[in-house]
């Protein structure tokens, strides 16, 4: 008796599946849905004859919501855990049942892999960006373990607009993408040109992450531009949340990304990105440079706003740069400059032509032990009297007491 009620309703479920694979609104969700009924129609004897159905339905979702550089339309790193921890394993399912996995289905496999692999930083975490949280790294192990072409990290993915650059032990990842689609916002972030720095297995600079469980106001807060390494304008985040079905989804933001990637001469890698984000409420567009030399010792970046300024009032501008827990840091040089400790005894100073530099408090919602206290670097300035910021973080091989000497010009942070 029992195991009719069971089977019934496991048949119920797959029923239920099929139809949310179909009319569900989020985007996340009819994938979710279709891979569930895809189980269901392969386990059950009852359903083999809808399986060609199923499969059709779930390799549409696939070639879809998969992007041909392996992101989620949703832009969110850990949807792509998520995707893989179910999908490994019906794969194999299918082989299971002497049946040919859809295309689609092994192509979105093999395009994720090295997308993973793109956001991990030198400790085995995944970047902070676009609803990403604390990284599994058990989950994470398991994964890269079917990576059977053991593919080396992308280092620009033009349709989920994600850019990398390594040099030495240092490593940056920088979000030069447009804010999703408003059915695929669920996770997503307003952070645009934000970035995350790490050296060796440290992580430097980062995002605030998300929250694994917390209130809509702290999650909306987590989301916003100034919970990311990245200029904001006024304290406003380029996007606001509406509540739809439940969810919080993202509406508005930027429309018009540009992104360059290039390795110099010298060895220097640079990303050079802009966005459109603040153009609608004050005309500015934000233009990003970031460089790591070749020696990975120094990373160096240029921000900077154009447009005709709206309004008669003074308008803050505001760079930050969210810290990881773990990084000790202490004002210098009378408050123009910072210095940076790191558990592997690491010296970087922070500094900014010539701009004053805050240190501030911050929080990091991505911690394994839940939420920390973290600190953030905070340069500001007027928009009306300033329209570009230099700033420079240098590896020193002990603590100076003027990390500013051998380039203190702005024209020598560049």
């Amino acid at each position: 008796g029992f195991y009719g009620r069971f089977v019934r309703h496991l048949g119920q479920t797959t029923r239920q599946l099929m139809l949310e694979s179909r009319h569900a609104l989020i985007e996340t969700d009819r994938l979710s849905a279709a891979i569930g009924a895809a189980y269901g129609v392969l386990c059950l004897d009852r359903f083999e004859g809808m399986t060609k159905a199923v499969t059709r339905r779930l390799a549409r979702e696939l070639d879809w919501q998969i992007l041909p550089d392996g992101g989620h339309v949703g832009r969110n790193p850990r949807i792509l855990v998520d995707l893989l921890l179910d999908l490994l394993p019906l794969r194999s399912l299918y082989a299971a049942k002497g049946m040919e996995p859809p295309r689609e289905l092994s192509g979105a496999i093999d395009r994720m892999m090295p997308q993973i692999r793109m956001f991990r930083h030198g400790d085995g975490a995944l970047a902070l960006f676009n609803g990403m949280g604390t990284t599994q790294p058990e989950q994470l192990a398991t994964l890269l373990a079917y990576d059977d072409a053991r593919a080396q990290p992308m280092t620009e993915a033009r349709y989920s607009g994600y850019a990398r650059m390594e040099a030495g032990s240092a490593l940056v990842i920088a979000d030069v993408g447009h804010v999703v689609d408003i059915w695929s916002s669920g996770q997503a972030c307003a952070g645009p040109l934000a970035f995350e720095f790490s050296s060796g297995r440290q992580r430097l600079v980062v995002n605030c992450g998300a929250p694994s469980s917390a209130s809509p106001e702290i999650e909306r807060a987590a989301r916003s531009t100034p919970a990311h390494s990245t200029l904001t304008l006024n304290d406003d985040s380029v996007a606001h949340f509406v509540g739809i079905g439940g969810e919080q989804l993202l509406l508005g933001g930027p429309k018009v990304v540009s992104c360059r990637r290039e390795v110099e001469a010298t060895g220097s890698v640079v990303i050079e990105g802009a966005h459109d984000g603040y153009v609608g409420r004050y005309g500015m567009t934000h233009e990003r440079l970031l460089r790591l030399s070749g020696d990975g010792r120094e990373l160096t970046g240029r921000d900077r706003l154009s447009g005709a300024l709206r309004g008669g009032e003074d308008l803050p501008g505001v760079l930050r740069f969210h810290l990881h827990p773990t990084v000790t840091i202490a004002p210098m040089e009378g408050g123009m400059a910072a210095l940076m400790s790191t558990p592997a005894q690491e010296i970087w100073i922070f500094e900014a032509g010539g701009m004053p530099v805050v240190v501030e408090e911050s929080v990091f919602f991505a911690g394994p032990d839940g939420t920390r206290r973290t600190s953030q670097i905070v340069v500001a300035f007027d928009v009306r009297e300033t329209r570009e910021a230099l700033w420079r973080f240098r590896r020193s091989e002990r603590p100076s007491r003027k990390p500013a000497e051998a380039g203190s010009g702005d024209a020598q942070l560049l």
